[in-house]
């Protein structure tokens, strides 16, 4: 199903993007609208010449690979099947609330899938949680927590997938948009203790998403001093025990 994007002055300006020929270019702006949320679509060539270009005789699979080697797309595969993941998707389109949740796997930057889900002895599906990524989602929690101790997705039924959609949103930061560990830790706890911050980052997705203005505003006069930090609740650890322990 096609989507409604935007497109933003500056994508005229792109000189990367102007090297390659008017309809690559047509085909880029057409891939946002066949994409979901996340920015990914399935690799059809045939289905997305359809959709883009019905009128025009195009090689559209030749087009795709331009743009992946001007690195604006990803093209792979998870359990033969092909996948096309758009670069910087969430930087420049705000897909409405309503649109439902990708159930496309992502990438990894090897081209293989970001998924943490794994066939255990049981033949069930279990976590397997990266642990500096765990110990990112953990420090978020806890500060957020310890800000706003009545917060509602921490509490109760809601902690669980919290935490879970936290981590995913936090290893997208750091294996798709390339953040290092140490950055996401940075900001974190700047944000967190940044008095207009830390009543707007409330979650996973809102770190990722402000980004650029986080580090932005924040000083570079060295690193914040992390020594008043509290460790992460028993909430928190509760949580990950329990998401770890899916699929048992």
């Amino acid at each position: 199903m096609a989507r409604i994007r935007t497109i933003k002055p500056e994508f005229f300006m792109n000189d990367t993007l102007a090297e390659l020929p008017a309809l690559d270019r047509l085909i880029f702006i057409g891939l946002w609208t066949q994409a979901d949320r996340e920015g990914r679509l399935e690799d059809r060539s045939r289905k997305i010449k359809a959709a883009i270009l019905p009128y025009d005789d195009y090689d559209v699979d030749a087009a795709l690979n331009r743009l992946k080697e001007k690195s604006f797309i990803k093209r792979y595969a998870v359990k033969d099947h092909n996948y096309i993941e758009i670069n910087n998707f969430l930087r420049h389109q705000y897909p409405n609330v309503k649109e439902q949740a990708s159930t496309i796997p992502a990438p990894y930057k090897n081209g293989t899938s970001i998924s943490l889900l794994r066939k255990g002895n049981k033949g069930k599906e279990s976590i397997v949680l990266n642990g500096a990524i765990t110990k990112l989602t953990e420090l978020l929690a806890s500060l957020i927590f310890r800000n706003n101790p009545k917060n509602i997705n921490l509490s109760g039924d809601k902690k669980e997938a919290t935490i879970k959609r936290w981590y995913f949103d936090i290893e997208k930061l750091h294996l798709i948009d390339s953040r290092t560990v140490e950055e996401i830790e940075e900001v974190i706890m700047w944000c967190q203790n940044d008095t207009f911050w830390k009543s707007n980052i409330l979650s996973g997705a809102k770190l990722r998403e402000k980004w650029d203005q986080l580090t932005a505003k924040m000083p570079t006069t060295g690193k914040l001093d992390t020594s008043t930090i509290p460790e992460s609740r028993d909430v928190l650890k509760k949580i990950k025990e329990e998401i770890v322990r899916r699929g048992e």
